[in-house]
């Protein structure tokens, strides 16, 4: 389907028809290339031959940019409708009764702006309508003819000789909507208009930008230097930090660093780095997962960013995914949950989480023991490590609960069992048994404390031993 088609109030015919209205009324306010491409809009929604908005710019042999002008035009007297711009959608109305005719002066009133203006413009004749334009803003908005000429002139300066009389209009409207009618007011704004323009320029060249600034490139400067208090310095590095970006991308940038009240040089490359050393813990966390996620910013605000933040470091939380790998559950959220266990006991580094695995296993291969007593075959679980924390809370050692396990032999629900024995003997007061000492678990913490040396190979081991435990 063609970008271009009639609305429903315009009744379709098998030939061009331009309305008698349109060439008495609104062709004298057009230059050639607003008409031209009316009526060749007209004729293509009519055959309905399949056009791409840039093939029919370059059809008409005019600017894309040129041919949106254009259609912005028309759409302001209600002629076309500019459905959506990405991609190009018209509709082409019937042709309205014009309201406001061209405006009309004495044309004694401005014959020395007419000539001024004329002569900016050597290479092209200023057509009825565009002189009609002008005269209407000085008449309606108060703005004296020579404050106008300092704004065209501007606009030659800043596009060429070549610049739409569209896009003066809209810098002119710019001015009239910030209350700049005045020589003097205008004058003073397009000082600082033109030393702006200069450094936005060699900030479009950083960019690998290749045009020159515009008025709204002008008012993304005045944004970051005025509102947001960046200096010079501090957005030419930002630019260096981007590289080759579009403008919108680098405002974004000075947006977020705005957002987080980070102002100098020093400040913004302590940023970057840190967001490129969370992207590139977050890919390596990932590649331990075996996961793979296409857009990494979600996960790092979500979860990598608060890991950081909790002190967690890079061998640490590599570590934790290569437990999770291993335990079978490869994501990103059931990390987070062992991190957010670990960090209520308050086991943050590195150091404390090997000691917290190493508890662990020498957990479950003590459990094992005492299962292999009372006769049962199975793996430790949580509630079987939170029974064993509950009898050494009695006071009972690790000889008083084999002891416990070895009368439970053969029962029952064989661990409950052992419950009520220790409890019993608690309540008895009976705590000892003859010649075992108790001082066990305090001489294996005391070793642990001097042997700080460890292999890769033995992380793997006990990771690979507690690989399935939930912590």
């Amino acid at each position: 389907m063609s970008f271009c088609s009639f609305s429903q109030n315009y009744k379709k015919k098998s030939v061009t028809n331009i309305d008698n209205s349109f060439i008495y009324d609104y062709l004298p306010l057009a230059d050639g290339n607003a008409v031209k491409i009316y009526i060749a809009s007209l004729t293509l929604a009519t055959n309905g031959k399949e056009y791409t908005a840039e093939d029919f710019a370059e059809f008409l042999k005019v600017d894309y940019e040129e041919l949106i002008s254009c259609y912005k035009f028309w759409e302001q007297y209600d002629l076309i409708k500019i459905v959506s711009t990405s991609p190009l959608k018209i509709l082409i109305n019937e042709v309205p009764l014009l309201n406001v005719k061209p405006y009309k002066v004495e044309p004694e009133k401005y014959s020395d702006f007419t000539s001024s203006l004329q002569a900016l413009f050597p290479q092209r004749m200023i057509s009825i309508s565009e002189y009609s334009q002008y005269f209407q803003i000085m008449e309606t908005k108060k703005i004296k003819p020579e404050a106008l000429l300092l704004i065209i002139k501007y606009c030659i300066d800043l596009k060429g000789e070549s610049v739409n009389y569209r896009y003066i209009l809209a810098v002119i409207n710019d001015f009239i909507n910030r209350d700049l009618t005045t020589f003097k007011a205008i004058e003073s704004e397009l000082s600082d208009y033109v030393l702006n323009s200069n450094r936005i320029n060699e900030i479009l060249i950083s960019l690998g930008l290749k045009r020159k600034a515009e008025i709204e490139d002008v008012k993304l400067f005045d944004k970051w230097t005025k509102d947001y208090g960046f200096t010079l310095e501090s957005i030419n590095f930002a630019v260096k930090t981007l590289k080759k970006a579009k403008i919108d991308k680098l405002d974004a940038f000075l947006s977020e660093l705005y957002s987080c009240k980070l102002f100098s040089c020093e400040e913004i490359k302590s940023y970057v780095e840190r967001k490129e050393y969370l992207k590139e813990l977050t890919l390596k966390i990932n590649k331990t997962l075996s996961v793979y996620y296409e857009v990494l910013e979600p996960e790092i605000d979500t979860y990598v960013k608060n890991w950081v933040n909790k002190g967690y470091n890079e061998q640490s939380l590599l570590f934790l995914a290569q437990y999770c790998f291993k335990s079978g559950i490869r994501n990103v959220n059931y990390l987070d949950e062992q991190i957010k266990l670990l960090y209520n006991q308050g086991i943050v580094s590195f150091e404390s989480i090997i000691k917290y695995f190493e508890q662990l296993n020498a957990e479950n291969e003590y459990l094992l023991k005492l299962f292999k007593i009372v006769g049962i075959n199975k793996i430790p679980v949580k509630w079987d490590r939170d029974n064993l924390a509950t009898w050494k809370s009695w006071g009972f050692s690790e000889s008083m609960i084999e002891k416990a396990c070895e009368l439970s032999y053969g029962k029952t629900s064989a661990f409950s069992y052992v419950n009520s024995v220790l409890s019993d003997w608690k309540s008895k007061n009976i705590f000892t048994v003859d010649k075992i000492p108790t001082s066990s678990q305090s001489k294996s913490s005391a070793r642990f404390e001097n042997e700080r040396e460890y292999t890769q190979e033995y992380y793997d081991s006990l990771i690979t031993k507690i690989a399935g435990t939930k912590l």
